[in-house]
C-alpha cells in the first residue's frame, strides 16, 4: 500500500492543451478539472524520479521471474510422457497391445526414465504370438512402440510354414519355431520355411575330422509363427507390354503397389518383355 502511494508521486502534474495553450495542473487538483478534461485533449507527464525508476525495475524483475518459471516448467514437463502410441498393428490387436503396454507401466504422465520402454517392447514380443519384433522410441513427449506383426498359421497348432511361391529370401523373422532357410536362399513352392519345432537341448554325436565336438539338437513340436520375405520376379510378354501394364498386373496378383526394381526391358522378335522384382512375404 505504501509503495503504491509513493508511486503516485511519479506523476508531477496534468498538462492540458486548449487552443494551443498548454498549462499544468497539480495532481492534487485533478478531481476539480475532470469536467474540463472530458471536453479537451490532455496528456499526463511522468516524473523520472527515484520511484519512477523503481517501478521500471520491479516490472523487469517480474518479467524475468515469469520467464524463469516458464523455462523451469518446460524443463520439468519435458521429462514426462504425455502420449503413448502403438503402431504396426490395427483393430483388436492394437487395443490388446495398448492395454498390455499400459499395464506394464508405460502410460501417460509417467517419467521417461521410469517408463522402461525397451523392457516393455521385449515383453510385447514374449507375450503375443503374432508379434515378431517390437521396438520403442521417444519423440518429444510421445512414447511410440513399433510392433512388427507376422502371419499366424491358423490351420493347426503344430504346422510348418511353407513357401506359397518361388523367390530369393531377403529376410527371415521367426517368432516361434526353427528357421529352415536364410537370406539369399532360393526357395520353391511348398518348401518348408519355418519348422514347427524348437530346440530344448543337444547330445554329443562324436567329433569331426578336426577333433571338434559335434552335437545334434533335440527338438520338440511347437507352433510355427513367423514370416519370410523374398524377391519375387514378375514378367509380362506381349506386344503392348509396358512398365505401367506390368505394375497393374502385379497389383492384381499380389496387391503390391510398386516395383522393388525393374530388371530388364527386352525385345524378342518384335515383342516387348518387361521383367521386374517385387519384395513381399511368401508365407
Amino acid at each position: 500500500m505504501l509503495l503504491n502511494r509513493l508511486r503516485m508521486y511519479c506523476v508531477c502534474g496534468v498538462c492540458i492543451d486548449v487552443n494551443q495553450i498548454r498549462f499544468t495542473v497539480p495532481l492534487r487538483f485533478v478531481n476539480q478539472v475532470k469536467g474540463v478534461l472530458a471536453r479537451h485533449k490532455y496528456s499526463v507527464s511522468v516524473n523520472t524520479n527515484f520511484f519512477g525508476v523503481l517501478n521500471v525495475f520491479y516490472s523487469r524483475i517480474a518479467l524475468s521471474v515469469a520467464t524463469i518459471v516458464c523455462i523451469v516448467a518446460v524443463f520439468i514437463l519435458s521429462g514426462f510422457v504425455f502420449n503413448v502410441k502403438v503402431v504396426g498393428v490395427e483393430g483388436e490387436q492394437a487395443s490388446e497391445v495398448a492395454a498390455f503396454v499400459e499395464a506394464q507401466g508405460a502410460r501417460r504422465l509417467v517419467r521417461k526414465s521410469k517408463a522402461g520402454a525397451s523392457t516393455v517392447a521385449g515383453e510385447i514380443v514374449r507375450n503375443f504370438d503374432y508379434v515378431a519384433h517390437a521396438s520403442s522410441k521417444i519423440v518429444g513427449n510421445t512414447l511410440i512402440f513399433n510392433v512388427y506383426s507376422v502371419a499366424v498359421v491358423k490351420e493347426s497348432d503344430n504346422c510348418d510354414i511353407v513357401a506359397a511361391m518361388e523367390g530369393v529370401v531377403t529376410n527371415v523373422i521367426v517368432a516361434s519355431g526353427r528357421a529352415m532357410v536364410s537370406i539369399g536362399d532360393i526357395v520353391r513352392v511348398g518348401q518348408v520355411l519355418i519348422k514347427a519345432e524348437r530346440q530344448v537341448g543337444a547330445i554329443d554325436v562324436g567329433r569331426d575330422e578336426f577333433g571338434r565336438l559335434v552335437q545334434e539338437g533335440i527338438y520338440i513340436p511347437c507352433r510355427a509363427v513367423g514370416e519370410v520375405l523374398a524377391d519375387i520376379k514378375y514378367s509380362e510378354f506381349g506386344a503392348n507390354t509396358t512398365a505401367e501394364a506390368l505394375l497393374a498386373k502385379i497389383v492384381a496378383r499380389s496387391g503390391v503397389q510398386k516395383f522393388d526394381k525393374v530388371e530388364s526391358f527386352s525385345v524378342v522378335q518384335g515383342m516387348l518383355e518387361v521383367v521386374a522384382t517385387v519384395n513381399k512375404s511368401i508365407v
